[in-house]
């Protein structure tokens, strides 16, 4: 069954969004939330356009498991960015138009408010992010620029280093060549931190 699979926000709960799925108008949907349960309204961050969307929305909420408030409610501790990347990483499969790069635009909706966090922070695909969170373990511990394990490469070495060149590109990480055919040595950028805590991947009171 078709339907939309929606991010909501409330202000009177900060660091909490409400996400679940209506095969109605995402409008109609708000309406009903709106009770005297509610201080003042939810407002919209973004919404999909789905399809089988009671099993895009049972992929999410068990993607976010670990950060649901209420195992019987539909609300999950996330920043707005957390939140429009992780179910954005699950819907990318159930989406009526399956190609991303000619979504239409009734498909896909973001709130001006998303766009204007969005746009603070270019987010990026797990693959990419996996790599950044390595780097930053990396560093953490000491080592401030390293050649990347062969075992992560799995036979794929050209799509990683790719993925690493994009990363450079955003100036999320640095690189540093080495003469002859070693590989080159790669380390996370003080953007390419500030990044991870933008969204949440690493808190500021962690030691």
């Amino acid at each position: 069954m078709k339907g939309f699979v929606y991010i909501l926000q409330n202000k009177a709960m900060p660091g909490i969004v409400k996400i679940g799925y209506t095969a109605g108008s995402v409008e109609q949907r708000m309406e009903q939330l709106n009770t005297t349960g509610v201080p003042i309204p939810f407002e919209l961050l973004a919404c999909f356009a789905v399809s089988h969307a009671q099993q895009c929305e049972a992929k999410v909420h068990d993607v976010l498991r670990d950060v649901r408030v209420n195992d019987s409610r539909e609300f999950f501790s996330l920043s707005l960015i957390e939140a429009i990347q992780k179910v954005s990483d699950v819907v990318t499969g159930f989406l009526c138009h399956k190609n991303l790069m000619n979504v239409p635009v009734e498909e896909v909706s973001v709130s001006s408010e998303a766009e204007r966090e969005l746009g603070r922070v270019e987010l990026l695909t797990n693959e990419e992010q996996d790599i950044l969170v390595e780097l930053a373990i990396k560093y953490r511990y000491g080592t401030d620029s390293y050649s990347l394990d062969k075992s992560w490469f799995k036979d794929n070495e050209l799509y990683i280093t790719n993925l690493l060149y994009r990363l450079k590109e955003k100036s999320l990480v640095s690189e540093r060549r080495n003469r002859g055919d070693e590989a080159s040595m790669w380390s996370i950028s003080s953007k390419g931190i500030n990044y991870l805590f933008k969204i949440g991947v690493f808190q500021e009171n962690e030691n």
